[in-house]
């Protein structure tokens, strides 16, 4: 069975809720879309907040899915309603979204998951925190140069 379209849909989500703060989350209803199927070449298509930033191999989407799936043949689409340097954790939805899709489209077409995929689950969370790591440092990034421009 060949891979085809998956789609995975993931709620913003914040922390800040006063003296709850870092303990206390709540999703919101502002989500992140993001779907895969197979290509030729890596393709990602973004529309939605964050459609600015670069839509090529160094996008979050791309990087977290070429790591799942073990090779860059997709085609991706991101449609985010999760404004982006706002706290509302549009990264990580980004991250956690494109992991799910990939591991649901792996899951679909019964393919074996390649080696990332088949490691422990304290190595899988730990490279999910290496990518949060690098998306706040890059969403803190973005918003000194959004401060910057202002």
């Amino acid at each position: 069975m060949s891979l085809s379209r998956v789609q995975v849909r993931v709620p913003a989500s914040t922390s800040n809720l006063g003296p709850g703060f870092d303990t206390l989350a709540v999703a919101l209803t502002c989500y992140v879309v993001v779907s895969v199927e197979p290509a030729e070449l890596l393709e990602v298509h973004t529309t939605g907040y964050g459609a600015e930033l670069p839509a090529d191999a160094s996008h979050l989407a791309a990087r977290v899915a070429i790591d799942v799936q073990g090779h860059d043949r997709l085609r991706i689409e991101v449609h985010s309603d999760i404004p982006v340097g706002r706290g509302l954790g549009s990264s990580a939805a980004l991250a956690v979204a494109a992991a799910a899709v990939c591991v649901a489209a792996l899951s679909a077409c019964h393919r074996p998951r390649p080696p990332a995929v088949e490691q422990p689950v304290e190595s899988r969370f730990e490279r999910l925190r290496h990518h949060l790591r690098r998306t706040r440092q890059r969403g803190q990034e973005i918003t000194r140069k959004i401060k910057l421009h202002r």
